[in-house]
């Protein structure tokens, strides 16, 4: 049985991995331990990994472990071990796919009372035929005993698909700072201003993976370029498996006209100076969340979106965005078409309280609510 312990009683040790810079997870640890909460956290990570940073700089107990080739190293099972043992957590809460199997793992071992993990992804590794990633999200949910969906959609995957007991599964929205966003929240612009400015740039932020669809938007691009030479695109996200397809349409472009980035000092600086973003997944599952999405309605820049995860709860989004079908290079074309020259007009603004529901403050403080918590979720 759980102990009954009051919030300024209990012990929560976190566990991360796959992340460099996260304002969710560090948003969530400060409300955790604002809340009462005795907080530890342990990240897997390389030197210079920016969530650390930021959690020492709050004031938040937090050690580095590197790791070693993923799920090949036992020095990582032992470290946590022994940070669990020593601190004796009431909840062990973990982020990342490494830090979930370690960390659930262990404190399923130790017998720790509460074991939960957020589950970032969709149905990525059963659709592709990863079975090794099907059984490690299969014993993850075993082993937790609460599991947070970031959306709707992970939360059906979870219970229908997967078969995970509706009751341990909690739905907690991803957030976004929208101050930062709506305080760069630019002034749309037209080709007369494109052309007075010398390019009219389009921008789409993603890992450059088949997944997202990026070959689709740098085709529509390459065509638009064409006619419209002063149009610009630039792609920023991890290069992945389809980055040689994308490069080899945009090397038909001059050099100048495309850049291919793996990152940017800042994502709302980036989003700001744009005049179209595009993000268009293959699918309706292929995010399971879409957090670009909700950066790029705040700012309020001109958007062409395929819908997938978030996107699919939110109503009469085709008054706000444009919308193409999935793999529609044809779609994206038009669309930017008719945004460069004026065919139509900018994109109205979003309602605010469509935002507000993702604001990142709410999304740490229903974390909060979570952790202190006595609720007896599969008891």
């Amino acid at each position: 049985m759980r102990s009954e312990k009051s919030p300024k009683e209990q012990r929560l040790f976190a566990i991360f991995s796959e992340v460099n810079s996260s304002p969710q997870l560090l948003a969530i640890i400060l409300e955790a331990k604002r809340s009462g909460l005795l907080v530890s956290v342990l990240v897997f990570c390389q030197e210079g990994n920016s969530l650390l940073e930021n959690l020492l700089r709050h004031g938040i107990f937090a050690q580095q472990v590197k790791p070693r080739r993923k799920f090949h190293s036992g020095r990582l099972f032992i470290t946590v071990g022994r940070n669990i043992l020593r601190r004796r957590p009431d909840i062990v809460f973990t982020s990342g796919i490494y830090a979930n199997v370690v960390g659930l793992t262990i404190s399923y071992i130790l017998r720790i009372d509460r074991r939960i993990f957020i589950r970032h992804h969709s149905n990525y590794h059963s659709r592709s035929g990863n079975h090794f990633g099907t059984v490690v999200d299969r014993l993850c949910n075993f082993l937790a005993t609460e599991i947070v969906a970031v959306s709707k959609l992970v939360q059906r995957i979870l219970v229908e698909v997967e078969q995970v007991p509706k009751a341990k599964v909690c739905l907690i929205h991803n957030g976004i700072d929208l101050s930062l966003f709506k305080l760069n929240n630019r002034i749309q612009t037209t080709i007369f201003d494109a052309r007075l400015n010398g390019e009219f740039r389009i921008g789409l932020v993603s890992r450059i993976t088949s997944l997202k669809g990026i070959e689709y938007a740098a085709s529509a691009f390459a065509k638009l370029h064409k006619e419209f030479p002063f149009a610009k695109f630039t792609v920023v996200g991890k290069f992945a498996d389809a980055f040689i397809e994308v490069k080899k349409i945009l090397n038909e472009l001059p050099v100048s006209s495309y850049q291919l980035l793996e990152s940017v000092p800042s994502i709302p600086k980036f989003l700001s100076e744009l005049d179209v973003f595009v993000h268009v997944p293959i699918g309706p599952e292929d995010e399971s969340f879409g957090l670009v999405y909700l950066e790029a309605l705040a700012m309020n820049v001109n958007c062409i979106f395929t819908i997938s995860g978030v996107l699919n709860e939110l109503p009469d989004l085709e008054k706000y965005v444009s919308i193409v079908d999935y793999k529609s290079s044809d779609g994206i074309y038009k669309c930017l078409y008719n945004l460069i020259s004026y065919e139509v007009g900018p994109n109205p603004s979003v309602p605010d309280v469509w935002l507000n529901q993702f604001d990142l403050e709410k999304m740490a403080k229903s974390y909060g609510q979570l952790f202190i918590s006595q609720k007896k979720l599969n008891e």
